[in-house]
């Protein structure tokens, strides 16, 4: 069975569908991206969408094992819908904190002009035009 979306097309919360957030424990619990699996998300944005770190949450071992084995990938969402998520997070926070791939807890921040400059190569990453500053937004 695909791992649910809402209505804006992000991956349910880990508790809408059944199982547990827990603070990390060494050894007891490991990282859930919410939009998964990794090699879906290669371009800047989707690995900045992906890393969000209210999109990334701890669970216990076997119930992550559980999860994976449970459900498939979630849909990909749209850039469109990827950059409304950094957009909104940005907009709230003030800055992008995303979690680092690695296993690892630490994060890094990418502020407001990276992230401008990050949309701004929309060719090279296959971000819409229309995210470019001084364009108008449509719908694709």
């Amino acid at each position: 069975m695909r791992y649910p979306v809402n209505r804006q097309g992000l991956a349910l919360p880990v508790q809408e569908v059944g199982y547990e957030v827990v603070a990390h424990q060494r050894r007891l619990t490991n990282r859930h991206h919410l939009q998964f699996e990794r090699t879906d998300y290669r371009s800047p944005l989707r690995r900045i969408f992906r890393g969000l770190s209210n999109r990334v949450v701890d669970m216990y071992i076997p119930d992550h094992n559980d999860l994976h084995d449970r459900f498939s990938a979630p849909r990909i969402p749209t850039d469109i819908q990827m950059i409304d998520c950094v957009e909104e997070y940005l907009s709230i926070n003030g800055v992008i904190e995303c979690v680092k791939e690695k296993k690892t807890h630490q994060t890094y921040e990418i502020n407001s002009e990276q992230w401008q400059a990050i949309k701004s190569h929309g060719g090279d990453y296959g971000i819409p035009q229309v995210y470019q500053q001084g364009t108008v937004r449509y719908s694709l």
